[in-house]
């Protein structure tokens, strides 16, 4: 069961109000009017030929449920679906009564990976897409700020994309920056500097890559064009 539990600390004689649903998540974003809960859905994809007798094929999806929150009250509930896997809760935003949320579909040790920001109306129903960033590779950290959406993803270097979503309907890829390392959080500073928290990283004699020390970077965006790492 997940409960979800509204209390209006302005009013001290006001009853929690408590509502109980089948299901449950680890996963959830809150603005001042909405909570969003995202659940992964793994089912089995038919419309792949199976590669052995024994292993299915499966589809992974993240289905997102809205309940409205007013006056310490939980109101109604819409769902929406978007493909791919999330991994945490600044994966995902509400700005300007839309809901965003940065997406990894595909499996990194097939290396058909790739990396996506999926945008929703109101009602969480479909408006615009950015798909098939940084094959390949898998999320680590992204952070909503305004109209930008900053992505983080690694597989033996760090880019850092700069995403711009003022146009709901088309998201635009602005800028990106490869580095050695990665961030798995980013910190906003100001409107146009990033802290990333995250890991250095080595090759090792096989010619794999191996976490080195912590690793923390200033990220300068003030131009989304070409953003730099301007300290570490």
């Amino acid at each position: 069961y997940m409960y979800i539990i509204g209390i209006d600390l302005s009013d001290k004689s006001s009853k929690p109000d408590v509502d109980v649903f089948l299901g449950g998540t680890d996963t959830i974003s809150v603005s001042k009017e909405n909570l969003y809960a995202a659940v992964t859905d793994y089912s089995y994809d038919y419309t792949i030929r199976q590669s052995e007798e024994f292993s299915p094929e499966y589809s992974t999806s993240t289905v997102i449920y809205k309940f409205e929150l007013n006056g310490g009250k939980i109101g109604k509930a819409v769902q929406g679906e978007v493909p791919g896997t999330i991994i945490n809760q600044f994966s995902m935003d509400e700005h300007a009564n839309i809901f965003r949320i940065a997406t990894t579909t595909g499996d990194m040790w097939r290396n058909n990976s790739k990396n996506n920001v999926y945008i929703l109306d109101e009602n969480l129903k479909p408006l615009g897409k950015l798909e098939g960033l940084a094959e390949g590779e898998r999320i680590y950290s992204t952070r909503f700020a305004g109209d930008r959406v900053y992505m983080v993803t690694f597989r033996q270097v760090d880019p850092l994309f700069v995403i711009d979503t003022s146009n709901p309907r088309s998201p635009q890829l602005k800028g990106m920056l490869k580095i050695p390392g990665y961030s798995t959080y980013l910190h906003m500073v100001d409107e146009n500097h990033i802290l990333g928290f995250g890991y250095d990283t080595e090759v090792n004699q096989w010619g794999g890559t191996v976490n080195g020390g912590l690793k923390i970077s200033m990220f300068d965006v003030t131009n989304v064009s070409k953003p730099k790492e301007t300290f570490t």
